[in-house]
């Protein structure tokens, strides 16, 4: 199976949807509503307060108030607590959990008792009848997955590489010489300059992408394949200039080295005429005629996306 083959295989093996190796999974809730973790309880005794705070409001002596109000915020200080449903009406009125957070506790105290008034005007008898739940921290939770730092793409690329027992390593030892990988961008710099120099590769792209290095450079039987991964989801703004570097990086030829640009994400998929159709802001400059073309004049290369780049190590290990 040659580079143009691998690339067909791609075409016909496009990436997934749903990538189980970008998944940022946090749960925050217990198996059963039986069982309460810290969290749980917290917002319990939060909406205990603000049921408190609104059935004796005018009972309430100043001191009470007060010790209400400081119990809050001792509470929505607690980790998560922006998850509550209290902690996101904040942004009904333009404050972020983040900024009363910050602010100091005189000004604490002035946003939980604008806030209490209001919610329990506008959301606290509504919620209160509808049966508050937690399952509002969940949900909470994972809308906040985006922010989450989740599996990297080299990451991905190094489990890929585990699973047919290629390791990292940072010195190259006699043993290691037929199968490793190093990783350029994230500290194994040393490493791969002495490969270059070595083998005598000038690693052109190199000087043309402002010193940029390579994400990974793999060791096969005794040959150094470089690799340029990138994660893209979506079109627009940076992922399209992004596009054309992708291309660029395989219509570099070495003879002593591969270059494999590793499409990884969904945007792989707009090279494919089905889903191109469905798109109707196609803006992308990759075409396959480019990437063809590339490969053919530089038959060491390859362009891969995730199925690819699994058949190319199933092929080569």
């Amino acid at each position: 199976m040659n580079n143009i083959d691998l690339f067909k295989y791609c075409l016909e093996n496009p990436e997934p949807y749903l990538d189980n190796y970008y998944a940022r999974e946090k749960i925050v809730l217990t198996e059963s509503k039986d069982k309460v973790n810290k969290l749980m309880e917290r917002n319990h005794n939060l909406i205990d307060l603000i049921n408190a705070y609104s059935t004796l409001k005018g009972e309430l002596t100043d001191s009470q108030k007060d010790k209400i109000v400081d119990d809050i915020i001792s509470l929505m200080k607690k980790n998560h607590m922006n998850y509550t449903a209290f902690a996101k009406y904040f942004l009904v009125h333009d404050i972020s959990y983040s900024s009363f957070i910050k602010s100091s506790k005189k000004k604490k105290r002035e946003i939980i008792i604008h806030m209490l008034d209001s919610y329990i005007e506008n959301r606290h008898v509504k919620y209160s009848s509808h049966g508050y739940s937690d399952i509002v921290l969940q949900v909470v939770s994972d809308v906040h997955s985006h922010k989450r730092r989740g599996v990297s793409g080299i990451d991905k690329v190094k489990n890929q590489l585990k699973e047919y027992d290629v390791k990292h390593i940072n010195k190259i030892k006699s043993e290691d010489k037929n199968k490793f990988y190093i990783l350029p961008d994230k500290g194994d710099l040393s490493v791969f300059l002495k490969i270059l120099k070595d083998r005598d590769i000038d690693f052109t792209w190199k000087k043309t992408r402002q010193g940029k290095n390579p994400d990974v450079l793999i060791m096969i039987n005794d040959y150094p394949y470089i690799i340029e991964h990138k994660h893209m989801k979506e079109d627009g703004g940076g992922q399209d200039k992004q596009s054309s570097e992708i291309i660029d990086f395989i219509r570099y030829g070495d003879e002593n080295a591969s270059y494999i640009t590793y499409l990884d994400g969904i945007y792989f998929n707009k090279l494919i005429s089905d889903d191109r159709l469905e798109t109707s802001n196609y803006k992308t400059d990759i075409k396959i005629s480019d990437i063809e073309e590339a490969l053919e004049s530089n038959p060491q290369n390859y362009f891969l996306n995730t199925a690819g780049f699994e058949k190319f190590l199933e092929l080569n290990l």
